[in-house]
């Protein structure tokens, strides 16, 4: 046992094996770690590194003492993968493309240097490769590294999950076949080493396997940079539907705002007629009919002006221009709104909450065809929480209840399916809450729950 732990050592510090791990984990610091110009920056990664590195000893250690081989390789991937996880600054779309590529080309790149030595020596040892080896390695490694982050895809807020898939997929195909041939030219040439009409001949075959393993490495580069070109592309195209919408949605607004405006006119116009009415009840004395009609009159103006009136100005501001639209459309909004006048949650948050909410239930309301259209809207706290609810009527079953990322989608701009769910999320997310969504009996119910942030100063 004690010969085994020594072989372990002995061979774990040589400079040609371990050299390659060291390359790797460094490489994946300048690949996925955060740099800028401040000067801890380069400590804290000085750190990371020194962390992974000490993780990669003890891992190695441990599956050779249990197995009797370190498993390097899966090692290092699983390091790759941790690491990744804990760079929260990057998207996960990203994190898993630059992961995936990254160790594939790795896998491809200790293979190329493999085979090279052998194919220069076929050529009549121009130069000594296997001393060089390990530079160029890290070097090729080094430039891969650069070149993920440089065409890095989270600068894009759309970027289909089917393109990350794709290249993971290309990824592993290239690296499962790659590693492939280089078993099969590694194994057989150990076993006819001694015979050099053999060797002659394995040497031209590790040509071919060069070319191979240089065109998977080249099929795995193409193919990320043609996924950095296609997210580019599609986050362009999403932009401009999320503008066109977003212009729809204010046109409609202004529509809006317009009839508002007009009905106020109206009511100036009348005013002298109505005036004159009343006076004319109030001189013979129709007390009853006057009241009445002040009555009538107080309420259809309140209509006109406000539909609610919660106390807190933003949600006031959102919900009424929200039923105003909705009630041009036909669908009633009935509301239950206990909210104190000051909420300790950015008016941006709630406004585009709330508005998100809201269109997607106009949406639903409009589509499904089903009378009567009307829309719920409630927003209650609780002793932690508080609970903004929107249901809508709803002609089928969405696909699955619960997570967003199911809902089936009925808007023509496909392409930013799931944007306005997104935006909820992040917003639930950023106030430490929820998103849940429901169907029963062709009734769609959202009920977000955002973080009370006066019930935990009480608490505290």
């Amino acid at each position: 046992m004690q010969g085994m732990y020594q072989a372990f050592f002995e061979d774990f510090f040589d400079l040609n094996f371990y050299s390659a791990n060291v390359a790797f984990l460094v490489c994946t610091v300048i690949l996925l770690g955060r740099f800028n110009r401040k000067p801890t920056t380069i400590v804290r990664r000085v750190l990371d590194l020194a962390a992974l590195i000490t993780a990669d000893i003890f891992i190695e250690f441990v599956l050779f003492s249990l197995l009797g081989t370190p498993l390097a390789s899966l090692v290092l991937a699983v390091l790759l993968g941790i690491y990744a996880a804990l760079q929260r600054q990057i998207r996960n779309t990203d994190k898993v493309a630059r992961a995936a590529a990254f160790f594939a080309s790795f896998i491809l790149l200790t293979g190329i240097t493999g085979l090279a030595e052998p194919v220069m020596q076929y050529f009549g040892g121009i130069f000594s490769f296997g001393a060089m080896a390990n530079l160029v390695s890290f070097a090729l490694l080094l430039v891969v590294a650069l070149f993920l982050r440089h065409y890095a895809v989270s600068r894009f807020r759309y970027v289909p999950s089917s393109y990350v898939y794709l290249v993971a997929v290309i990824c592993i195909i290239a690296s499962v076949a790659g590693w492939s041939f280089i078993r099969f030219a590694s194994d057989t040439m150990n076993l006819v080493q001694t015979d050099n009409a053999v060797s002659h001949v394995l040497n031209e075959a590790s040509i071919v396997n060069l070319i191979v393993d240089v065109g998977f490495l080249s099929l795995v580069l193409i193919s990320y940079r043609l996924f950095y070109m296609l997210s580019s592309e599609h986050d362009h195209r999403a932009e401009r539907l999320v503008t066109k919408r977003s212009a729809s949605s204010n046109q409609e607004m202004i529509e809006v705002t317009r009839s508002v405006y007009e009905s106020m006119r109206e009511m100036r116009h009348e005013m002298k007629n109505r005036n004159a009415y009343m006076t004319s009840l109030a001189a013979a004395g129709q007390w009853d009919r006057l009241s009445e009609y002040i009555n009538s009159f107080t309420e259809s103006a309140g209509e006109v002006l406000n539909y609610v009136q919660s106390g807190n100005s933003t949600i006031d501001a959102i919900v009424n221009a929200k039923i105003a639209l909705a009630n041009s459309r036909g669908i009633d909004v009935k509301t239950m709104l206990a909210v104190p006048q000051d909420l300790n949650f950015s008016d941006e948050d709630l406004f585009t909450l709330i508005a998100n909410l809201m269109d997607n239930a106009i949406e639903g309301a409009m589509e499904c065809g089903r009378e009567p259209k009307t829309i719920k809207l409630s927003m209650r706290p609780t002793a932690d929480y508080y609970i903004i609810s929107v249901q809508n009527p709803c002609s089928e079953r969405p696909d699955a209840t619960g997570p967003i990322s199911r809902l089936k989608t009925t808007k023509e701009d496909k392409e930013i399916h799931g944007y306005g769910t997104k935006v909820i999320a992040r917003i639930t997310r950023r106030n430490r809450g929820m998103a849940r969504y429901f169907v029963k009996d062709n009734i769609f119910l959202v009920s977000v729950m955002l973080a009370n942030p006066d019930a935990k100063a009480k608490g505290a």
